[in-house]
């Protein structure tokens, strides 16, 4: 509709959409990197519209939190690349932290929506011997306009300080022997509390800088050797 513009979940709610109905049928996703259709010339001048990383994050991340098995990329334009620097390092960031999880993606599916309050989404993935916790933020401070597109602006999703208690329903057949953040192709502490046979994360914290966020429950702490070789290869 004119002078409105999808929501920033929108990425998400369409793939959990395909997912839903393509069960119990392989879903195949995708999302897009630097694409030059996006661009827009007015009187002759090119007005560059690529995805800050913040909105780039939010977006691929929507693709595992949806279900996907792992990533595809349509029209990247890699010429690009030297003109969204920040936008291209997210991209190897992102890849390099899929990478490191991709064999347990491939077994993975949708344990729970959590979606408590509006703004963030948190996905829970399970498979066998790791679950994972994938959470964007939604909170915004500005948002794109019709009239900063109509008079050839480059508006971006523009993210607030966000930290939202995330629960993690645990399943009785899955033991946690460890919890950890994956990012940048590093494992980090993350704090948590246990209550039950759930696992808290409190205050989680999202903001513009931090638009997305991974975090692994693993039956095994062995496991991370094989996640980091693959990050590394």
């Amino acid at each position: 509709m004119a002078g409105t513009h999808p929501p920033l979940r929108a990425a998400f709610d369409m793939l959990l959409g395909v997912h839903e109905n393509h069960l119990p049928h392989t879903s195949w996703f995708y999302t897009q990197g630097l694409h030059s259709g996006w661009n827009v010339n007015i009187a002759g001048v090119t007005i560059y519209r690529q995805p800050s990383p913040a909105e780039y994050r939010v977006q691929v991340l929507s693709v595992l939190m949806a279900g996907g098995k792992g990533i595809m990329y349509c029209q990247t334009d890699q010429n690009l690349a030297s003109k969204f620097p920040d936008t291209w390092a997210e991209t190897a960031s992102v890849n390099r932290d899929i990478r490191g999880i991709r064999p347990y993606l491939l077994e993975a599916d949708i344990h729970r929506i959590v979606q408590e309050d509006g703004s963030f989404i948190a996905s829970v993935l399970r498979a066998r011997s790791m679950m994972a916790a994938i959470a964007i933020n939604l909170k915004t401070s500005s948002s794109p306009t019709e009239l900063q597109c109509l008079t050839g602006q480059n508006p971006h999703w523009v993210l607030a300080d966000n930290a939202p208690d995330i629960t993690v329903d645990v399943p009785p057949d899955f033991q946690v022997a460890e919890v950890v953040e994956l990012r940048n192709g590093q494992f980090l502490a993350v704090p948590y509390q246990v209550s039950g046979r759930s696992i808290v994360l409190p205050l989680f914290a999202m903001s513009q800088a931090d638009a997305g966020r991974i975090v692994l429950l693993l039956a095994d702490s062995g496991m991370k050797a094989g996640m980091q070789a693959s990050m590394a290869s």
